[in-house]
């Protein structure tokens, strides 16, 4: 299920869409209510508290468009009971 998406815009007006789907991307944050393991997306963090165990995730995308500079970066959820959120960008 799409959960939300990431849209970046170039510096040529352009865009390119990055889609945030539950199961491929990540799961629920809390491990207790959904143990399965995400087919795309990759753990990056967990820590164990009160008998809970938190988890964040670690996506990846490739610019289809590597020549043109990326000016910005819209996060839209899709609205779903699915609450995503953004921790950390990083750029190579």
């Amino acid at each position: 299920m799409r959960i939300g998406h990431y849209t970046f815009h170039y510096s040529d007006r352009t865009t390119a869409e990055m889609p945030i789907i539950y199961g491929e991307d990540v799961r629920d944050w809390n491990f207790g209510s959904d143990p399965e393991e995400t087919s795309r997306g990759k753990l990056a963090w967990n820590a164990a508290r009160s008998g809970q165990v938190a988890r964040l995730y670690h996506s990846y995308w490739v610019n289809p468009n590597p020549t043109l500079k990326v000016t910005s970066i819209d996060y839209t959820s899709a609205m779903t009971d699915s609450k995503p959120f953004l921790v950390a960008i990083t750029a190579e």
